[in-house]
């Protein structure tokens, strides 16, 4: 191993180190002063939130400072007053639960009866007997070992029992005395007095107490973060760099505008799927529905499993505490019914373009924050992962949370293609292009996706990353998948292509430059001209530069097309091209340098400059430059050869020149 590789592996094993450590002592951090994190995270949802509400009362009229106490004022009321009807849902509900335990048996033994039949079945039967095994009371062991269990149709040894021993009475009374329960030891007595409601008031108000103080804390942030979000937004655009002050601008002030829209209709959709399940349980009866519409609500900030997870409550209520079954099955389809339509109409239509976030991103997300925060924690996952996103998008040096969040492909189509086919899994690498069909013509999936990866194979393969093995699989599978864009592509060639020259049709030769890349290109190429109109054969890479020249001799094509797919192979390109020009003056050549794009000024001129009459850096160039000449190489075709007869695959001899 070189010096200059070995530093390199211990640099990034240092950066990874490095990273690790970062993490771990963030996650920690975010654990350990969750007290002071939950807050501000709480008040930037808040900001966000509120923003929109206070920008709209800026353009009404009010200043920043009444906008924003309006706004935030208005927001507490709103905050009280719902959680102090909560709260008294929450206490009732927790009061009249006991007047319901008769019909919660009810259904319950209705339930077990579904379940395990009328108890004469083999599977009522072994749950009867494990549960009759569970509910034994264990009793000492004689030996003074663990507790064993004793059935309830043991009895004591009698005195006759012990007689039945003969002498052996003492040895009875040991063991009647052993299977006797052994008698707790009385407790010593008590001088305090039972604990008052004023000894445990501590204990119950604490939380409370922590609660509302970090949800006071909260709002009191959120004032200041929305009467300073000018300033706030200097502060980011300064750490994340004033080099370019307009670009961060615009991106930090769009960022914020999507977040806050973003934010403020999903508060929007969750507060009216909570205010309907509300209306719609109180009309049929349902008990405490305040409560369970609030639990809906909140629930649905939980990405994709929160409906679910809300409807569960009122559900479980509802089948124990009502006299049929029609309230319960009322109440799912409801919440299914509301999902749906939120999901298909309400979203895209409020929301507008998605944030783009991941499904496994969002529910691995939503398990990070729960483990580090809690039930709020769960609560805040979807605005914290949205916001971690934008941060991505617009942030060059946090480009790794779009990455981790976003849904978008980690890798582009021909990386895809090309990963999989070094895997040597051609089904997969099919469908990556079948995939890019439904959108995209033949020519576009060749010049965006297979040439791409024909130059990544050729590359590795001259960096030594990819043996002739590998690359020969390579390759043979591109032919395959050339065959299959070519059967199910979506733009044929244009054209009526019959004129006064008939069904003529133009002989091309396609000469690869130098490997078998190129060949596989050129075959690419044939495929995207109509065999109708047009007679391409390609030359095989076997054949040298003379056998090539040769080759045109015979055929006479009217047009000659050199394929060269960087890197590399410009030199011989040259070379090649220089030949055929000075041999074939009347044949139209031209050469396709492939995928080239920063250096494909200085390619054309020194193509050019040695013969070539067009140099194209794609397939569609080629295929479509050929077609605006058909019409002349065909004329010239048909008055080189003289006799139409000949074209349908006659040579030609060689010495013939055109008129």
């Amino acid at each position: 191993m070189s010096p200059v590789t070995s530093k390199l592996e211990w640099q990034r094993a240092m950066t990874t180190l490095a990273a690790i450590a970062v993490f771990v002592v963030v996650v920690a951090a975010l654990y350990w002063a969750r007290s002071i994190f939950i807050p501000v995270a709480l008040a930037i949802f808040f900001t966000f939130v509120m923003s929109p509400v206070v920008s709209w009362l800026q353009r009404r009229g009010f200043g920043r400072l009444p906008a924003v106490l309006t706004t935030v004022g208005g927001g507490l009321v709103l905050f009280l007053l719902i959680g102090g009807l909560i709260i008294w849902q929450m206490v009732g509900l927790a009061d009249s639960l006991p007047n319901y335990t008769e019909n919660i048996k009810e259904k319950v033994g209705t339930a077990r009866g579904w379940v395990l039949g009328d108890g004469e079945s083999r599977f009522g039967r072994m749950i009867d007997e494990i549960s009759a095994v569970v509910t034994q009371s264990p009793t000492a062991d004689p030996s003074g070992g663990t507790p064993r269990l004793l059935a309830p149709d043991i009895a004591e040894p009698s005195t006759k029992t012990a007689g039945a021993f003969g002498g052996a009475a003492a040895a009875g009374g040991v063991i009647a005395t052993a299977t006797r329960p052994a008698q707790p030891s009385p407790l010593p007595p008590r001088d305090n007095q039972p604990p008052s409601w004023l000894d445990n008031i501590g204990l119950y108000a604490s939380p409370v107490l922590e609660v509302i103080g970090q949800i006071g804390f909260a709002f009191l942030l959120s004032v200041f973060m929305l009467l300073k979000r000018e300033d706030l937004r200097n502060r980011i655009i300064r750490l994340t760099g004033d080099t370019q002050v307009t670009t961060t601008t615009k991106a930090t002030d769009d960022a914020s505008k999507r977040i806050s829209r973003y934010l403020f209709m999903q508060l929007l959709i969750n507060s009216s799927f909570g205010l309907i399940i509300t209306i719609v349980l109180l009309a049929i009866g349902v008990d405490y529905a305040v409560l369970w519409g609030f639990m809906a609500s909140l629930m649905r900030y939980v990405p994709y499993i929160g409906t679910f997870m809300g409807v569960i409550p009122p559900l479980v209520f509802t089948l124990a505490l009502s006299e049929g079954w029609w309230q319960p099955i009322t109440v799912l389809a409801l919440y299914v019914g509301l999902e749906v339509i939120c999901n298909n109409v309400f979203e895209p239509w409020l929301y507008g373009t998605s944030m783009g976030l991941s499904e496994v991103a969002q529910l691995v997300a939503a398990a990070f924050w729960t483990f580090l925060w809690g039930p709020i924690g769960l609560i805040l996952s979807g605005p914290l992962t949205v916001c971690f996103l934008v941060l991505g998008k617009y942030v060059p040096r946090f480009e790794f949370f779009e990455v981790l969040l976003g849904d978008e492909p980690a890798l582009s189509s021909d990386v895809r293609l090309y990963q999989r086919l070094t895997a040597r899994d051609q089904d997969e690498a099919t469908e990556v292009a079948r995939e890019e069909l439904k959108h995209s013509s033949a020519e576009e999936v060749f010049d965006t996706v297979l040439v791409p990866a024909l130059s990544y194979a050729k590359r590795d393969h001259d960096q030594g990353d990819l043996n002739r093995e590998d690359l020969h699989s390579i390759l043979e599978s591109m032919r395959e998948i050339t065959d299959d864009v070519i059967e199910h592509r979506l733009i044929p060639e244009g054209g009526s292509g019959d004129d006064e020259l008939g069904a003529l049709k133009v002989r091309v030769l396609c000469v690869p430059a130098r490997d078998e890349a190129d060949e596989v290109a050129l075959e690419m190429l044939k495929g995207l001209l109509d065999p109708a109109k047009w007679e391409v054969e390609v030359s095989p890479i076997e054949r040298l530069t003379s056998e090539v020249v040769a080759a045109a001799g015979e055929s006479r094509p009217a047009a000659i097309v050199i394929s060269s797919l960087p890197p590399g192979g410009l030199a011989h390109t040259r070379y090649l091209c220089k030949r055929i020009t000075q041999q074939f003056p009347e044949a139209r050549v031209t050469v396709g340098r492939w995928g080239v794009s920063e250096q494909a000024d200085a390619n054309r001129a020194q193509l050019t400059e040695v013969g070539a009459a067009h140099v194209a850096t794609s397939l569609a160039d080629m295929s479509q430059h050929l077609r605006g000449w058909r019409s002349a190489l065909k004329a010239q075709q048909k008055q080189t050869t003289g006799d139409p007869a000949t074209q349908s695959g006659g040579k030609r001899p060689v010495g013939t020149t055109s008129a």
